[in-house]
C-alpha cells in the first residue's frame, strides 16, 4: 500500500487467506464500506510494514468510517455476513495516536503485535458510531506500546489473551461484557488503572477473567470502576501493583465470587473504594487474601462510603460473607468514613495491628454483627 486507500460505500474488500498486506511509512486503509480479512489457522492474512527493517508505528491505521458494514451473526453467535477479521496479524502499526485498527465490529482469532499507540492510544479502537456493537474473541495482544483495546463501547471482550501492553482494556460507555480474558504483565500506562479501566457512564459485566501481574509506573489498580453500573464476579485478581480492585465516583457495583490476593497498593490493597457521588455497593462471597498496605492503612479493605457531604444522606456499602485474610499492613480494614455494613465475615489478620480501624466521623455507625474475627478471646475483641 504506496497511498491511503478507500473502500467505498456499497463496496467489498476481500482478503484471502496467505495474503500479506504491506504499508509504506505512514500510510492507512480507510473502509466506508465492507471489509472480509478472513484468513484460517494455518494461513493468516497479515497487514504490516514494508520497511526492510519494521519498527512499530510504521504505517498508519485501518478504519471503519460512519456508515461502514457491521457484522451479521446467526443465533448461536457464528458469522453471516459483513466485516470481518478472523486468523489475522497486525503488526507495526500505529504513526497517528488514536488506534491501529477502529471500529472494526467483528475481530476474532488475530494477533496484535509490535504496535504503537503514542501516549494514549489504543491498538483497537473498539467502539462504532452510533453505538454499533463490537465483538474481540480468542485474540491475542502482546509487545504494544499501547492500550491493548481502548475506549470500549456496546462492546463483547471474550477469550483474549492481553500481556505485555501498555493498558489492558479501557472501557469508554454503553453496555459492555468483559468475560474470561487473560490480562497480565501490562505495565506503563499513564492510566487509573493497567489491567482493566472503567469510565463513568458504562455499564458492565466483568466475569471470570484472570487479572494478574500488572501494574508499574503511572498505573493505579488491576481493575479500576468509576461512576458506572457493574457485576465483577468470579475474577482472579493477584500481585498487581495497585489495588486489586479500586472504585470512585457514583454507580451501583456488585463485587460477588473474587480471589483477590497479594496486590500491593499505598492503601486498601485488596479493594479500595473511595467514593464521593452516591455509590451503592454491594461486596460479598469474595476470598481476600494477603495484601499489602505499604502506607498501613487497610490490607484488605480501604473504605469511604459518605457520599452526600453537607446533608444527612448516606449511601451504605454492604460487605458480608466475605473470608479476608491479613497480609501486610496497620489493619486489615480501614474506614475513612460512612457507614457501611459489614456482617457475616470470616477475619483473620496476620501482621495488622488493628482487625479494623475506624477513622471516620465522631457518631457514625458500625454495623459489625456476626463476624468471626479469628479469636474468641473478648479481651481482644473489645480492644
Amino acid at each position: 500500500v504506496t497511498g491511503n486507500v478507500v473502500v467505498a460505500s456499497g463496496k467489498t474488500l476481500t482478503i484471502d487467506p496467505g495474503v500479506t498486506v504491506k504499508f509504506d511509512s505512514g500510510k492507512a486503509l480507510e473502509v466506508e464500506g465492507t471489509l472480509v480479512a478472513r484468513g484460517t489457522s494455518s494461513d493468516k492474512v497479515t497487514f504490516t510494514s514494508s520497511a526492510a527493517s519494521p519498527a512499530a508505528g510504521d504505517w498508519g491505521y485501518i478504519e471503519f468510517k460512519t456508515g461502514s458494514t457491521g457484522t451479521t451473526f446467526n443465533g448461536e453467535g457464528g458469522y453471516v455476513s459483513g466485516s470481518i477479521f478472523e486468523h489475522c496479524g497486525v503488526e507495526y502499526g500505529g504513526s497517528y495516536s488514536d488506534a491501529v485498527v477502529l471500529g472494526a465490529p467483528y475481530i476474532n482469532s488475530c494477533t496484535f503485535t509490535n504496535n504503537e499507540g503514542g501516549n494514549s492510544g489504543g491498538v483497537v479502537g473498539a467502539y462504532r458510531s452510533g453505538g454499533d456493537p463490537v465483538k474481540i474473541t480468542n485474540s491475542t495482544f502482546t509487545q504494544n506500546d499501547a492500550i491493548a483495546i481502548r475506549f470500549a463501547q456496546n462492546a463483547t471482550i471474550t477469550g483474549n489473551t492481553i500481556t505485555y501492553n501498555r493498558q489492558g482494556i479501557a472501557v469508554g460507555g454503553g453496555a459492555t461484557t468483559i468475560t474470561d480474558n487473560v490480562i497480565t504483565h501490562n505495565q506503563g500506562a499513564p492510566s487509573t488503572a493497567c489491567g482493566i479501566w472503567v469510565r463513568n457512564g458504562s455499564v458492565v459485566t466483568i466475569s471470570g477473567n484472570q487479572i494478574m501481574d500488572n501494574g508499574g509506573s503511572g498505573c493505579g489498580s488491576g481493575l479500576h470502576i468509576g461512576g458506572v453500573t457493574a457485576t465483577i464476579s468470579g475474577n482472579t485478581i493477584v500481585r498487581n501493583i495497585g489495588p486489586g480492585i479500586s472504585g470512585g465516583g457514583g454507580g451501583s457495583l456488585s463485587i460477588t465470587n473474587n480471589y483477590i490476593a497479594d496486590n500491593s497498593a499505598d492503601r486498601g490493597g485488596g479493594i479500595s473504594i473511595g467514593a464521593t457521588s452516591r455509590p451503592i455497593y454491594n461486596i460479598s462471597y469474595n476470598r481476600i487474601h494477603g495484601n499489602i498496605a505499604t502506607g498501613g492503612e487497610g490490607s484488605a479493605l480501604w473504605i469511604r462510603d459518605r457520599t452526600s457531604f453537607g446533608t444527612s444522606v448516606q449511601y451504605r456499602d454492604t460487605y458480608e460473607y466475605n473470608t479476608v485474610t491479613g497480609g501486610t499492613g496497620t489493619s486489615l480494614i480501614f474506614k475513612y468514613d460512612g457507614d457501611p455494613t459489614i456482617r457475616y465475615n470470616n477475619f483473620v489478620h496476620e501482621s495488622e495491628t488493628y482487625l479494623i480501624y475506624d477513622d471516620g466521623d465522631v457518631g457514625a455507625t458500625l454495623d459489625l454483627e456476626n463476624n468471626w474475627w479469628g479469636t474468641t478471646d473478648t479481651t481482644n475483641l473489645n480492644a
